[in-house]
């Protein structure tokens, strides 16, 4: 058995250790030389260790790496200067073109005008309304017209429709006294009534479509009194113009009033 000694920095005498398989442990952290070289057994490299062939393969990689980003660099000059021209691109269905960018602002073009137009005419059409609703004068007023193939629309008149004229006449003996003939168009109704001094003579209801050839309607009786007082109402007269008619057979000078009214 062997006993191994050493002397520490303080000049003391040391034991030196060793390991179970007897081989003396050394400490080059704390050795103070200078470089250490050792042989290093890499056969199996079951730890990993970067061999030759791992560095080149690594190498070509880098240069590999080196050659894309060289490659990718002249595509960021080339855009950048404007060198790189899309010529043609496929695009998804639907997406717009040229062609109907180009259509839609013609659309557009034509939408603009056309709501001009009508702001236009929505304006003329407001200055020809009435300011008011309500009935107004005719300058104020919309006009109306009735269709060309409207049938027949009822009409009621008011009694503020109604018109009337006065007539006096002198018949002279052996002559026949005719009232003014009423024409009735745009009328329904008309009365004929007033005052005479014959009383002998009946009065007669005359109707004409001309006012020129008249005839006698004998169912039409005008009542006449005592009092020389007569009149007659006839109701939805189909006739143009009525009138009535005495004769005076009396041998002497009459007098004769003669009111018609119409509606």
């Amino acid at each position: 058995m062997s006993l191994i000694v050493g002397v520490n920095p303080s000049n003391t005498l040391q034991n030196c250790e060793t390991t179970a398989a007897g081989h003396l442990k050394v400490d080059l952290a704390s050795s103070g030389g200078g470089a250490i070289s050792a042989n290093v057994d890499v056969t199996g490299n079951s730890i990993g260790l970067a061999t030759q062939a791992t560095l080149a393969a690594n190498g070509a990689i880098q240069s590999d790496i080196k050659t894309e980003v060289t490659s990718m660099d002249s595509k960021i000059t080339a855009c950048n200067t404007g060198a790189v021209v899309v010529a043609s691109s496929a695009l998804p269905t639907g997406a717009s073109t040229e062609a109907t960018a180009l259509l839609a602002e013609a659309h557009l073009g034509t939408i603009d005008t056309s709501t001009a137009t009508a702001s236009t005419t929505l304006t003329g059409i407001s200055a020809k309304l009435p300011a008011a609703l309500g009935q107004d004068i005719m300058n104020d007023s919309l006009s109306v017209v009735i269709a060309s193939n409207q049938s027949a629309v009822p009409v009621s008149s008011a009694g503020a429709n109604v018109t009337a004229s006065s007539e006096s006449a002198s018949p002279t003996a052996g002559t026949t006294t005719n009232s003014t003939a009423a024409d009735m168009n745009g009328f329904q109704h008309v009365a004929i009534f007033g005052t005479t001094s014959n009383t002998t003579d009946q009065f007669k209801v005359q109707f004409s479509n001309d006012n020129s050839a008249f005839f006698t309607n004998q169912t039409a009786y005008v009542g006449l009194t005592s009092g020389g007082n007569f009149a007659i109402n006839l109701d939805n007269v189909a006739a143009r113009y009525v009138r009535v008619s005495q004769g005076n057979t009396t041998g002497s000078g009459q007098t004769l009033t003669i009111i018609t009214s119409k509606k």
